[in-house]
């Protein structure tokens, strides 16, 4: 323990301040939505939505996160505690705001543990201060609970190793820390491997007791790995995938190919002046919340504090004390952990400001302790004491104006009835059967309106509402509103766009290609007083349908993953990439000497008569693999089940290794059928040892514009 040698607080002060800065930043948190800045409007991550709409299916045991897309409806933690909140808290917006702040106060609570154990407990008041009126925290914080939850996670992770440390256990702190280390496994990516290493770096340097320690940790966190692992269905890989590090780390863009020594060393040497900017305030202005133009130059902390982290840092490293040591190695790993990601915004790296604050702290107690020693002899102590805390409170002060009234204010800032009259129309489209889609910045018009998703159903919004994201993480606005007028197309549901006006001339290519191809089918109008611009796009009444994507019926293979179709016009429609119309499968049989096969269920009530099937071989933006792909197949109907009617005989055994190519073969017959099946065979007719398709259609009629909406080229194998 560092106790300082002077007190600039009393102790009953000292026991009460934590309480309150937490009260104040929960004041803080909550309080925003009403503030002049941010009236009658939720700012929150789109995500965060979609995760509590989809509370009504979660399922107990769902498989950890993947490590390459660790979405927040995939976290079981995450959703149970969306989940009971939202169960005394009817409101969802409310629910999803508290959820964020719960996460957040666990996070503050944790990192004043940590600074109590390893500096003292007046440094560890300053750093929760430093934290709780920092506006780029809070706003961080309260936005998005699935990151807030990661953070809190990975901190309560580091306690315990902590903990452990600072009282020689080698027991149960050591093991509580195993367990939180696999819990982060649930959370956002780039927090797993800040937090898991730094907990073993930790144990390295806790004495002749390391291995030992090690050992129990690694044995709690593998034993939970591998049995909740063989719990949740569907975890074939598991270990393997997560301990990849090229796709662990999913921030790292190495997702789709080996890790490169060299992209690793590009990556670190580009994002040091980057990271640098963000420590020292270079050329960065005032915090702006994901996706406003110029939040990759946001400044996460106020430049006053520059100073005094810097005393930190030195003192820490010139007087070497245990929890000096642990400090440092936190601050190191923290931000180190950072420099290989494909992109360092503020949201990937606002979790640096938790070991800054430990240094912050450090420095502002070792500055008031050269303040008293200073002025000492001339009786000034008591007002150094004054004068530093006023100087504290005048920033923090000075965030917290910022964070209330000038923070990323929404344009335009409407009214609440502007506001009610969007939620109305909009929900009156989706009650029309729309698809509804807008830009980024349009978020807080939609997803945050009260009005429209405090009325929904909760497979109304996953389904039929899509955010169009910021460049370069999404393709240009025209690109994706051109995507999504095609899978109305395919779905057969009308398309609504909505924008702040006006519509510029981002948006010509797309009206451009839909007045090419379907004249008259879009349609354009202003509501609530041109304030907003809208887009009505209806698709023609004689173009086909993919009964996949529109039906969404259920789907059983005989063996391997059972595939979901994706939610229609969300990145099934990729132009630039390798098409993912409906899902990418591999099937194998269920037993030695069967086909494979694959099902599709459309319900007994919402019997279908498709009139053509279209897949497209596995492969990439160079070439398709048809050595993999569709040598022979028989399709079958049936209405129970049991007894199938075969439809037809297809061949695929001319399938060429051209990239956007796709297969059509018509299907005969004018019965309706609940079941459809494809039964796979090798060219000599015997059962295939396997198959692989990275998409497949079900076409509802022969008039179909596939090769127009996808930019692939249709071959007909009806003559094979």
């Amino acid at each position: 323990m560092n106790k300082g040698r002077f007190k600039p607080l009393s102790d009953s002060v000292k026991r009460l301040l934590p309480a309150l800065l937490i009260g104040l930043f929960i004041f803080l948190a909550l309080a925003a939505d009403r503030a002049p800045a941010k009236k009658f409007l939720f700012s929150t991550e789109t995500k965060g939505i979609w995760s509590l709409f989809r509370l009504e299916t979660l399922d107990f045991r769902a498989p950890l996160p993947d490590a390459v897309v660790a979405y927040p409806f995939q976290s079981l933690p995450y959703m149970l505690l969306l989940k009971t909140v939202h169960s005394f808290v009817p409101d969802r917006l409310l629910a999803l705001r508290l959820v964020s702040v719960l996460a957040a106060t666990a996070s503050l609570v944790f990192i004043y543990l940590i600074a109590k154990i390893l500096i003292s407990r007046t440094a560890a008041i300053v750093a929760l201060f430093f934290l709780v009126t920092g506006s780029a925290f809070i706003e961080t914080s309260r936005a998005f609970g699935y990151v807030s939850l990661s953070h809190s996670a990975s901190l309560m992770a580091i306690l315990f190793a902590v903990i452990a440390w600072d009282r020689n256990d080698r027991c149960l702190w050591v093991a509580l820390s195993g367990a939180a280390g696999y819990l982060v496994l649930y959370f956002y990516a780039p927090m797993r491997i800040t937090a898991i290493p730094l907990i073993v770096l930790i144990y390295l340097i806790s004495g002749r007791d390391r291995w030992r320690r090690l050992l129990l940790f690694g044995g709690v966190f593998v034993g939970l790995l591998v049995g909740i692992g063989l719990f949740q269905r569907g975890h074939s890989g598991l270990i393997l995938r997560i301990l990849q590090f090229g796709r662990w780390c999913e921030y790292t863009g190495y997702e789709t190919r080996p890790f490169i020594f060299s992209q690793f060393i590009t990556h670190v040497r580009i994002h040091i002046p980057v990271m640098l900017g963000y420590l020292f305030n270079l050329n960065r202005i005032q915090f702006v919340t994901q996706w406003t133009p110029g939040s990759e130059y946001s400044r996460l902390f106020h430049s006053a504090y520059i100073p005094f982290w810097i005393i930190g840092l030195a003192v820490c490293g010139l007087r070497r004390k245990r929890g000096d040591i642990i400090v440092l190695l936190m601050t190191a790993w923290f931000i180190f952990s950072r420099l290989p990601a494909h992109g360092i915004w503020p949201r990937r790296v606002i979790d640096i400001l938790y070991p800054l604050s430990l240094l912050v702290g450090v420095g502002v107690t070792f500055f008031y302790s050269c303040l008293v020693r200073v002025f000492a002899g001339r009786n000034c102590r008591r007002w150094a004491s004054v004068v530093l805390g006023l100087f504290l409170l005048a920033v923090g002060s000075s965030e917290a104006r910022l964070f209330l009234f000038e923070l990323a204010p929404p344009q335009p800032n409407v009214s609440a009835e502007t506001l009610a009259e969007v939620g109305n129309f909009l929900h009156n489209r989706l009650k029309n059967n729309h698809m509804v889609t807008f830009p980024y910045y349009c978020n807080s018009f939609v997803v945050g309106n009260k009005y429209l998703v405090n009325r929904l159903k909760g497979d109304e919004i996953v389904r039929s509402v899509n955010i169009i994201g910021p460049p370069p993480s999404f393709p240009p606005i025209w690109r994706m509103l051109t995507r999504y007028m095609a899978a109305s197309i395919l779905t057969g549901k009308p398309l609504t766009f909505i924008h702040c006006a006006p519509i510029s001339g981002d948006f010509q290519p797309a009206m451009d290609w839909s007045n090419r191809y379907f004249p008259g089918a879009l349609a354009r109008a202003e509501i609530a007083e041109g304030i907003f611009e809208v887009l009505t796009f209806n698709p023609p009444a004689d173009v086909s349908t993919n009964l996949i994507a529109s039906e969404r019926p259920a789907v059983r293979v005989s063996g391997g993953p059972v595939p979901e179709p994706q939610p229609f016009a969300r990145w099934e429609l990729v132009f630039d990439y390798w098409r993912r119309a409906s899902f990418n499968v591999e099937i194998w049989p269920s037993r030695e000497g069967d086909p494979p096969w694959i099902v599709f269920d459309f319900s007994d009530d919402n019997r279908k008569i498709p009139r053509g099937l279209l897949a497209m071989p596995p492969g990439d933006r160079t070439s398709s693999r048809p050595d993999r792909f569709i040598r022979q197949a028989v399709i079958s109907a049936s209405s129970d089940g049991e007894s199938w009617e075969e439809l037809r005989r297809i061949r695929g055994d001319r399938v060429s290794t051209r990239p956007w190519q796709a297969y059509l073969w018509t299907i005969p017959g004018d019965r309706p059928f609940r079941y459809y099946r494809l039964e796979f065979f090798d060219d000599d007719n015997r059962p295939a040892r396997s198959v692989k398709m990275s998409n497949i259609w079900l076409l509802e009629s022969e008039n179909h514009y596939v090769g127009e909406l996808y930019r692939i080229e249709v071959v007909a194998c009806d003559d094979w």
